[in-house]
């Protein structure tokens, strides 16, 4: 009985213990979470690194057991440049149980020749206890870098295996689709390509174009609702956009025509034969590159795809030659002539034959050059047009680098004499404070929940706030443009900077002129209390003197938000004057959500 009672304390002592832990950290979580949202990024990222390290065990566990294994490697850069190496193993073990992994990502800071690339994937094997003498083989993308002869990384791969097993050679492959996508160049079908691009963007690029289009597709209740972009990125897409331009290439004309746009190539004979020609041997193409990306596939596999496939292009040559076209439907469809069938024909014949970014080193060295030198910026950014808020942020970091660019220039020989003009860099400080200036007014006016007189109150600021600065520059002073005046401009160019506020705020002035048709409705709405009843539309006139007689309504005022106010209002009493707070709460005159 003693021995059951000490058995159940014990075990309510656990269970309370078990209890009071989970307890004490879902507090902890909760308060991260809650309060510290600092110590809660801590709590994600040392998850994601326990995640991380749990799957580089296991994957060291899995690698101890592979009797043989390959690699893929594919030397690429990110998007600020740094050049990234992806290590992929492929293992199978003595059961024959295959596994694919991503074994590592090392960044490549400085540069990526043979040598620092097997500094890296010796590394990986190291860290991951692969053997170097169960390497069967690699594939690579076909970099010089990667397959150089002498002193790339392929030939130190080899000669490290050879020094553990002078017996051993490895096998080379350069990516079975990467090589499938580059053989469709022996085809020269650019000049198709170009004017397919050209009518797409011709379609696409305007949103009007190409609602009409749309439109008009409905309309013909054809197969297809609308048609897509090519990008070089996504081979498989060269295929569908060609097919969908042949399929819809009535609709096209009939578009084309409609909005005056000229494309002789569409009524050109020989041009829309090249296009199904290209329709047919791409949809080809994309099937056997569809075919290879298949998980799990073995090398065997993927080599007897391939065969295949050169094997169907010297049949479909034949064909051709023949003037059968059994296989190439949309070809057929077009019915070309005998020499169209030959030219296709010695084409393919040219395609089995074939079977058989701005630098990133610079950007790199650059961010290098900023983190010797301890700079505020840490890179430097491009300027798009789409979003208008980076061009200021892009001059501003300009200045702020400009000893860190005008050393960088000259340590590679690039002469760009504007950063040593003064006239020019001084167009360049004002061009600082002033989309600074400009910045400001779009951040603010992209709050949410802005009403119209809200925004337009906005806008009437900043249109002053131009001519007072004006005025500033043509008196020499400059308190409220500090980067301006860090660059000690002469009077001349003040003056001109003057002037072009001037004409800024004309054009302010200008564009806005439309606000003047709702301004008095705003300011009644805004203000009911402190406008004046005679400019107030006439069916809210009396009503307005009954607001701003009432006390209680004017504390309410002021006390609530403007939305609040006006859907408190009783609708028997002040009907008129609710509807023309609906109707200016309405206005939307933000179309850059």
């Amino acid at each position: 009985m003693k021995d059951d009672q000490h058995s159940t304390v014990q075990h309510h002592g656990y269970s309370q213990y078990f209890i009071s832990v989970k307890l004490h950290r879902i507090i902890e979580l909760w308060i991260c979470r809650k309060c510290f949202p600092y110590f809660y990024r801590q709590t994600v990222t040392r998850r994601i690194e326990d995640i991380a390290g749990n799957l580089e065990i296991q994957l060291q566990s899995k690698a101890d057991n592979f009797e043989f294994f390959s690699l893929a490697l594919d030397e690429s850069c990110d998007v600020r440049d740094t050049a990234q190496l992806l290590i992929f193993v492929r293992g199978i073990t003595k059961d024959f149980e295959i596994m694919e992994e991503l074994a590592a990502m090392r960044s490549m800071k400085g540069t990526t020749t043979g040598s620092d690339l097997f500094t890296e994937v010796n590394a990986c094997f190291d860290k991951l206890g692969l053997k170097w003498d169960k390497l069967a083989c690699v594939t690579t993308n076909g970099c010089p870098n990667l397959t150089g002869k002498n002193v790339g990384l392929l030939k130190r791969m080899q000669d490290k295996v050879t020094e553990v097993n002078s017996e051993l050679k490895l096998v080379f492959l350069h990516c079975i689709i990467h090589q499938n996508v580059l053989c469709k160049s022996v085809l020269k079908l650019n000049h198709v390509i170009d004017v397919i691009t050209k009518t797409v963007n011709f379609i696409r690029a305007r949103a009007l174009n190409h609602s009409q289009f749309v439109s008009l597709l409905e309309e013909h209740e054809t197969e297809h609702g609308d048609i897509g972009y090519h990008t070089a990125v996504r081979w498989l897409s060269l295929g569908k956009v060609l097919k969908r331009v042949w399929d819809l290439r009535s609709e096209i004309r009939e578009f084309c025509d409609m909005k005056g746009k000229d494309i002789p190539e569409l009524s050109d004979v020989n041009w829309m034969a090249d296009l199904v020609f290209g329709v047919d041997v791409t949809a080809l193409m994309n099937e056997i590159n569809t075919k290879l990306q298949g998980k799990g596939l073995l090398a065997h596999e993927m080599h007897s795809l391939v065969k295949a496939f050169i094997r169907k292009l010297q049949f479909l040559s034949r064909q051709l030659e023949g003037n059968t076209l059994p296989h190439m439907q949309t070809l057929k469809e077009a019915t070309p002539s005998t020499d169209h069938l030959r030219r296709y024909s010695s084409m393919l014949v040219a395609l089995h034959v074939n079977f058989i970014r701005a630098r990133a080193l610079n950007h790199s060295q650059f961010v290098s050059l900023l983190e010797e030198h301890e700079t505020e910026h840490g890179d430097i950014g491009y300027h798009t047009a789409v979003r208008w808020l980076s061009l200021g942020k892009v001059l501003k970091r300009v200045w702020d680098l400009r000893s860190e660019i005008r050393e960088f220039c000259d340590m590679k020989g690039k002469d760009i004499p504007e950063l040593s003009d003064v006239n020019w860099m001084a167009d360049l400080v004002f061009g600082v404070d002033v989309t600074a200036l400009m910045n400001e007014i779009n951040t603010k006016l992209q709050g949410k929940g802005l009403l119209a007189h809200e925004m337009h109150s906005l806008v009437k600021a900043f249109i002053r706030k131009l001519q007072f600065l004006s005025r500033q520059l043509e008196g020499n002073t400059l308190p409220h443009m500090q980067t301006l005046k860090e660059a000690t401009p002469s009077t001349d160019h003040l003056r001109r900077y003057s002037s072009m506020l001037v004409a800024l705020h004309g054009e302010f002035s200008r564009r806005f002129q439309d606000f003047k048709t709702v301004e008095g409705e705003m300011h009644m709405i805004s203000s009911s209390f402190t406008c004046s009843v005679d400019n107030a539309p006439s069916d809210v006139q009396l009503e307005l003197f009954d607001v701003q007689s009432d006390i209680v309504l004017s504390e309410r005022f002021k006390s609530v938000s403007l939305l609040d106010f006006y859907s408190s209002l009783k609708e028997e009493n002040f009907t008129h004057e609710k509807a023309c707070s609906e109707d200016v709460g309405s206005l939307w005159i933000d179309l850059h959500m």
